[in-house]
């Protein structure tokens, strides 16, 4: 086994200098032509070693901005982990992040390669059908180091870090967005998440936003005069318990705060069925609303959504607790 590894070695260690003297040489065409030969020669006995040539690879040609060649050798990995249903691993996760973060923002190849890997991500983590959160991560935190605010958004509504996704809110809300609208920063946020059933992460979004924005960060819920805050902050109690009657209580109080942004009602109705056991008119209206979410994660991914349009802190976190009568009233 030790003579094995050592063989492995050697042998990878010949095709990373061949590679690297190509690159070096300027003759990009050899070196990638190199990579896939080697790859074709490897990945039925030898996959570890075709991965790696795949990999450093697309490095490579990265670090020359040779973002064609990149994008190719990429989409044959990725191609690579679909067929053979390789597993989401740290290891994988960080070959795909390496291949990533070294593309120009501006370069179409990122979008296709991530478009892909999210896709086999799906494919081989049955319970993650929307994509691996550790690539949505990756994804989200990168958007937000470049400021598109938008994109970052589509992407922390799956990714794993939900700290992350509500100091982004702050951010965004506070440079891009009006006053008025720092509320439906947070409700859109929340109803979101609360449609894609992650009540957890939505409850810790509410709670980071409210102590980090200025508008909020002074008291604690309910607030006096912010009726959708005070709505969404008494949405988060009444999911954890489901009782229905609630429900439709809250939502006949706060009618007038939801009419701000006409998407919250379809959002309610298929959170009404998520957590309240409620039956929606139209089944057809429910898929809906899942599908404009995932119309929007897919425009982010494009580009095409809306650029930074409108809609850890050390003080104490505002704690999720059951309203109380008086407090409906």
């Amino acid at each position: 086994m030790e003579v094995r590894s050592r063989d492995k070695k050697a042998r990878m260690r010949k095709v990373s200098e061949k590679l690297s003297a190509s690159v070096r040489d300027g003759n990009y065409y050899e070196a990638h032509q190199l990579c896939k030969s080697l790859y074709q020669r490897y990945k039925t006995n030898r996959e570890d070693e075709a991965i790696d040539v795949l990999h450093n690879g697309a490095v490579q040609m990265l670090k020359n901005s040779q973002w064609e060649s990149a994008t190719d050798l990429g989409m044959l990995l990725i191609k690579h982990f679909k067929e053979r249903k390789t597993p989401i691993t740290d290891h994988t996760i960080s070959i795909v992040t390496d291949i990533f973060r070294l593309y120009d923002p501006s370069e179409l190849g990122r979008t296709t390669f991530m478009k892909a890997a999210l896709k086999w991500s799906s494919i081989v983590s049955e319970e993650h059908k929307y994509g691996h959160p550790c690539l949505h991560q990756i994804l989200a935190s990168t958007y937000w180091k470049e400021e598109r605010y938008a994109q970052a958004r589509e992407h922390f509504l799956y990714a794993s870090k939900p700290e992350d996704y509500g100091n982004m809110l702050v951010e965004f809300a506070c440079k891009k967005g009006y006053p008025c609208e720092a509320d439906l920063f947070i409700a859109q946020a929340v109803l979101q998440l609360l449609v894609l059933q992650y009540r957890h992460n939505a409850v810790t979004v509410f709670s980071i936003y409210a102590q980090s924005h200025p508008n909020f960060s002074s008291s604690q819920p309910p607030y006096k005069k912010e009726p959708l805050m005070n709505f969404v902050w008494f949405l988060l109690q009444a999911s954890a318990h489901g009782d229905s009657a609630v429900f439709l209580c809250l939502r006949q109080k706060y009618h007038p705060a939801l009419q701000r942004d006409p998407s919250f009602n379809e959002y309610l109705d298929k959170i009404g069925t998520n957590f309240f056991g409620m039956s929606v008119s139209s089944t057809r209206s429910s898929e809906n609303v899942i599908g404009n979410l995932l119309s929007g994660l897919m425009d982010s991914l494009t580009g095409s959504a809306n650029k930074n349009t409108s809609a850890t802190n050390t003080k104490k976190a505002v704690v999720v607790q059951p309203p109380t009568k008086e407090e409906l009233d």
